[in-house]
């Protein structure tokens, strides 16, 4: 067991206090869901552990009617993830509208047979 005065344990969520490594280019390199246990004694080591990275949340923005009377709107969340767009009369009973591969975030979804529904939800959900 190592004792407790030669560990620390940090966790690294964007910001890096440089102070806490040899080198300024270390600290620059290390980012994300990641935490780290440098031993200031003995052989001086660094064990580091990396999680899962967290999904970014779905947003849907910038609600528009086009020209043709399509309903449009962005749709925010993480390039090369697969999402499936759903329409709701009543919030209760979804149906497919489509689904796709984002390729670059946010991206752009019209729905041209919005202009059959006097009112409709929409939904995404990341897969």
């Amino acid at each position: 067991m190592i004792p407790k005065d030669i560990l620390k344990i940090l966790l690294i969520n964007e910001h890096i206090d440089p102070s806490f490594f040899k080198s300024s280019a270390m600290a620059k390199s290390l980012s994300g869901n990641r935490i780290y246990a440098i031993e200031y004694g003995g052989n001086q080591g660094i064990w580091e552990i990396t999680f899962p990275a967290a999904q970014t949340a779905v947003v849907l923005s910038a609600p528009s009617v086009q020209m043709n009377g399509a309903f449009g709107f962005s749709v925010a969340g993480t390039p090369g993830l697969t999402y499936e767009i759903d329409a709701s009369s009543n919030l209760l009973n979804w149906l497919s509208v489509t689904s796709l591969i984002s390729t670059i975030s946010p991206f752009q979804f019209s729905d041209q047979a919005a202009t059959n529904s006097p009112h409709l939800f929409y939904r995404a959900i990341q897969h």
